[in-house]
């Protein structure tokens, strides 16, 4: 019996051996911690000093991670505000916490890893919302030149099945028939928001056209089948000859 209890606590061990490590170097400790940053790389937080203070950093690797996506400017005030309120400091590029004591060194080896983590993982958020901003007003800007401004509404919010509303980017109303129209990024989460909007409107009796814009059908992968299930499928390279004959083939 004790010998099976050593052996599960060895496997404990050392799984947790693999979850947590250190690397030991001249100009500090690095320690990579249970937590990742949207590009998947491990956070990792860099302890020197000691024995009796310690300084701990994330030595900018959250900045580089947020400029290796291009929202380093987005980056940057989010983690102002984030550093305020964890009661650590950042200088615009590394979030530290200084002075630390031997029993703080543990939280404050976590706070300054969530903080790197979460100040990318909100940037990455805000850009992904930009993106789709962005996407949005070019859709928008596209049926306006096919069809007018008179027939575009923006933001046009429409009850599904399901007795849910929903709030779609577009729609152009030529008196007789409705078509509604989205933008869809690669992101999963844009990708299932939209294929939910356009599923519940599917299945409504005389259910208005339903089309969805991409950057690229390539692009989107796989994606592209869960939203070809409900809605007519466009690149942003369409014509406005061609998303006129859409909307009236619908």
């Amino acid at each position: 019996m004790i010998e099976l209890v050593n052996e599960t606590n060895t496997a404990i061990d050392v799984a947790v051996r693999e979850i947590v490590s250190t690397a030991h170097r001249s100009e500090g400790s690095y320690v990579s911690l249970p937590l990742l940053y949207p590009s998947g790389s491990t956070v990792v937080v860099r302890v020197s000093g000691g024995p009796a203070r310690f300084l701990v950093t994330d030595f900018g690797m959250g900045h580089t991670e947020a400029e290796m996506m291009g929202c380093d400017r987005i980056y940057v005030r989010q983690a102002r505000a984030i550093a305020e309120r964890s009661g650590v400091g950042f200088d615009e590029d590394a979030f530290f916490a200084v002075q630390v004591s031997q029993e703080q060194l543990a939280g404050a080896i976590i706070t300054v890893g969530n903080c790197s983590s979460e100040a990318v993982a909100v940037s990455a958020f805000k850009l992904a919302e930009k993106a789709a901003t962005d996407a949005s007003e070019f859709l928008i800007s596209k049926l306006e030149t096919a069809f007018g401004h008179a027939q575009v509404s923006r933001k046009e919010k429409l009850v599904g099945a399901s007795n849910h509303e929903w709030e779609f980017a577009a729609a152009v109303k030529d008196g007789r028939r409705t078509s509604l129209f989205e933008f869809a990024t690669k992101h999963p989460n844009s990708v299932a928001n939209v294929a939910m909007k356009m599923g519940d409107i599917a299945l409504l009796g005389h259910a208005p056209r339903r089309i969805v814009m991409v950057h690229s059908k390539v692009e989107m992968g796989t994606y592209l089948g869960v939203l070809a299930h409900s809605a007519s499928i466009v690149e942003e390279t369409v014509s406005v000859d061609q998303i006129r004959k859409l909307a009236e083939a619908a």
